[in-house]
């Protein structure tokens, strides 16, 4: 059966930049029938991967928008079965800034996708992520402040 994965989060950041090493878990949408999420858990057993290594939990969280199947943009097909999907950079940054967890990697992997970008000379505009931020989340009402003792 098809099934499609959304990476988010430290798994969109990990696919698609250098910067990070690992993540504790695999952050995504699950679209699958109930026997892929099986074989999901049969891998994880195989590999001796920790039970929900792979979770859709984050879509209880504030920085999950149902938003993400229209902007997600496709990253592999495995096997002609396995379809994954990621969120480009001004999305990841406008999911990260929503967030906002001190004590996890949101901010440093802003700071980190921004200077990926720029190093490639591809820089990530205010405007671009302003756009992401009103597409998944209608504006910026609700983000937490964030403030900069310089």
């Amino acid at each position: 059966m098809p099934a499609e994965l959304i990476l988010v989060g430290s798994a969109a950041v990990l696919s698609n930049y250098g910067f990070r090493e690992m993540t504790a878990d695999v952050d995504a949408v699950i679209h699958a029938a109930s026997s892929m999420k099986d074989a999901i858990n049969h891998v994880g057993d195989r590999f001796h991967l920790p039970n929900g290594w792979l979770n859709s939990d984050f879509m209880r969280t504030v920085s999950y928008s149902p938003k993400l199947n229209e902007f997600s943009v496709y990253y592999k097909t495995f096997y002609r079965i396995l379809t994954v999907r990621t969120v480009s950079a001004e999305y990841l940054i406008a999911m990260k800034l929503c967030s906002g967890r001190k004590y996890k990697n949101d901010f440093s992997d802003v700071i980190g996708i921004l200077a990926e970008h720029k190093r490639c000379g591809n820089l990530i505009t205010l405007d671009k992520i302003n756009h992401a931020v009103i597409n998944l989340y209608g504006g910026w009402q609700g983000f937490p402040s964030i403030r900069c003792n310089l």
